[in-house]
């Protein structure tokens, strides 16, 4: 019988390219396994693949679908989200709330902001 792979530590779901390289660079080298997504609609489709991260890295404004957007059909989903961390530039108002979510960082953030987040969720 073959094991089933594993899953990976975290999905990072940004549009911008520069971002979610260097994100993903700097999460590798401290020796998390990242998948990375686009948008939500491909991230969707990861996860309706059967993958199962153990966090979600989510940008809140994307083309095609926002990371709000993501969060609903999301949770409407069958199988139990992941965590959450919400990362954006905007900042929460009484008049633009931002969703739920298990964590926000507000760009620009430091590495070691990022870093003590995921941290927090996956090293325990």
């Amino acid at each position: 019988m073959m094991a089933e792979p594993e899953s990976p530590d975290l999905l990072l779901v940004e549009d911008d390219l520069a971002v979610r390289e260097s994100l993903e660079e700097v999460l590798a080298g401290e020796g998390y396994s990242v998948s990375i997504a686009a948008d939500g609609e491909q991230a969707l489709a990861w996860l309706r693949a059967g993958n199962r991260p153990r966090l979600l890295l989510l940008d809140l404004v994307m083309p095609r679908m926002s990371g709000e957007r993501f969060l609903e059909a999301l949770r409407a989903g069958p199988a139990p989200a992941p965590p959450v961390v919400l990362m954006t530039a905007t900042t929460p108002s009484s008049r633009t709330p931002l969703p739920p979510v298990d964590g926000l960082l507000v760009k620009p953030f430091d590495l070691a902001d990022l870093l003590s987040t995921v941290g927090r969720f996956l090293r325990g």
